[in-house]
């Protein structure tokens, strides 16, 4: 029997049949079939690269930051610097700490540092001084910058600079970055933020180590 397609009989072979048939066949891509497919493959070679990029491009973490036990009074280290690790986990409330006495005091003008958290107060001021070490002066004409209002919680600009970020692992990491504090007795004290991590992996044992100049 034949097959009509309008006036077309169908008992033709394919390669007798009309341009305008071959077209609407459903096994013969259109010009716009093509192109969609070309599209689609061009889209996964450049999803594949872009892939390929990012997973090569995008930085290593680094190993998880140390932890420590809390330690709340300072201890002497090998190098002449103290060492003490405070609990900031309270996500209220301040701890006030003395650089002189090494230990923590009642709030007040023996503080010379507030820990909440991740973040510090230095009620006399302080200055960041870099990546250099804790015996380095802070200038002469330096001048004290003041804890501010952000977010509506008081804090140190200066301080909040100790860390980086990770959007990737969530973790803080130092800076490794000294800091000058000026103390309540008009002092100095070199500080660096070593940890916000406590042995047990979790949050809120911040670790400092400090270095108190000599009176001149």
């Amino acid at each position: 029997p034949l097959l009509y397609l309008g006036d077309v009989a169908l008992d033709q072979g394919p390669e007798q049949l009309p341009s305008q048939v071959m077209a609407a066949s459903p096994d013969v891509p259109s010009n716009e079939g093509l192109r969609l497919i070309h599209l689609g493959v061009g889209a996964f070679v450049v999803t594949c690269a872009l892939l390929f990029l990012a997973a090569t491009l995008v930085p290593r973490e680094s190993a998880a930051p140390l932890g420590f036990s809390l330690q709340p009074v300072a201890e002497t280290q090998t190098d002449g610097t103290f060492q003490v690790t405070l609990d900031t986990s309270d996500n209220e409330k301040w701890v006030p700490f003395s650089l002189e006495l090494g230990r923590v005091v009642p709030k007040g003008p023996a503080a010379d540092l507030y820990l909440r958290r991740q973040l510090l107060q230095a009620p006399f001021g302080a200055l960041e001084l870099g990546a250099v070490a804790l015996t380095s002066a802070p200038p002469a004409s330096a001048a004290w910058v003041p804890d501010v209002i952000v977010d509506e919680v008081k804090r140190n600009p200066v301080l909040s600079n100790w860390y980086d970020y990770s959007y990737f692992s969530h973790l803080l990491n130092s800076k490794d970055n000294t800091f000058a504090v000026h103390l309540a007795d008009g002092g100095t004290a070199n500080v660096r933020v070593v940890s916000y991590y406590c042995e047990s992996e979790t949050s809120g044992c911040m670790t400092l180590q400090y270095r108190v100049a000599e009176p001149t």
